[in-house]
């Protein structure tokens, strides 16, 4: 019910954006002087439809036009979002979809979300899941199916970046120290030390869990001395190892030994 609820809501936003672009460009032609009008080559059409008959019948339409579509299952929801031009889909090498918003039309429906109140809600959502798939692959590379898991990870990191800048933003207590932890392993197993040290520095400076402390620690010693600073890690990389040790956490502590 709220997936086929959030077809029909971005249908409908598609369709108000294309109305509202439609009138803008109007309006703008009326102002100009028909010569000018000519020697530019019309471009106010040009913005409203494209050229393409079908954005030009859905300019017209209202957005409440009976004929929008009802999705009954994920699939024919993800079909309408692709047909009304609101997702696009990329293949990947390994045959996986994934599936993107337009850009354009993903800061309209933002700044929907924004107004309908509803945004630090959709945004904890988006966070707590991104924190529970990170913590399921925290140890990628020990899986039989470890680089597909990786690349999933590779994959989604903008998704994580963004999970990890909405909980620093809110200082949402522990879930920043949580993510960064759980990402650790990634990060240092991925090249990603510069980005990953600001990103697990700034979390360990919030409160949290102490088994994610302790992580967090560990791998932040380990990009320390990726990055030639083995002064630095050293305690670092010493109180990591006390904290594992006292939890039992024997695999963290293993990696601290090991630098």
């Amino acid at each position: 019910g709220d997936l086929r609820c959030l077809a029909r809501q971005l249908v409908r936003l598609h369709h108000e954006a294309l109305v509202q672009r439609g009138h803008h460009a109007e309006e703008e032609r009326r102002q100009r002087d028909p010569a000018t009008d000519r020697r530019q080559g019309a471009p106010a059409e040009a913005v409203a439809g494209g050229g393409r008959r079908e954005a030009e019948e859905a300019a017209t339409e209202s957005p409440s036009d009976s004929r929008l579509p009802t999705p009954d299952s994920v699939l024919d929801l993800i079909a309408t979002l692709v047909e009304a031009s609101l997702l696009r889909s990329d293949t990947g090498l390994d045959g996986t979809v994934r599936y993107r918003m337009l850009e354009t039309i993903r800061e309209f429906a933002e700044e929907r979300l924004v107004a309908s109140g509803e945004a630090e809600a959709v945004r904890k959502r988006h966070a707590d899941f991104f924190i529970a798939f990170a913590e399921r692959y925290e140890l990628a590379e020990l899986l039989p199916d470890g680089d597909q898991v990786l690349a999933l990870l590779e994959a989604e990191h903008a998704n994580l970046r963004a999970a990890l800048a909405w909980l620093e933003e809110t200082d949402t207590a522990g879930a920043l120290l949580r993510l960064a932890a759980a990402l650790g392993r990634f990060w240092t197993g991925r090249g990603y030390a510069h980005e990953s040290r600001g990103w697990l520095e700034r979390a360990l400076a919030h409160d949290g869990a102490a088994a994610d402390r302790a992580k967090a620690l560990v791998a932040l010693g380990i990009i320390l001395i990726y990055q030639g600073a083995n002064q630095e890690a050293e305690p670092i990389l010493t109180e990591g190892l006390a904290g594992c040790r006292a939890l039992g956490d024997a695999l963290h502590a293993v990696l601290a030994l090991i630098g």
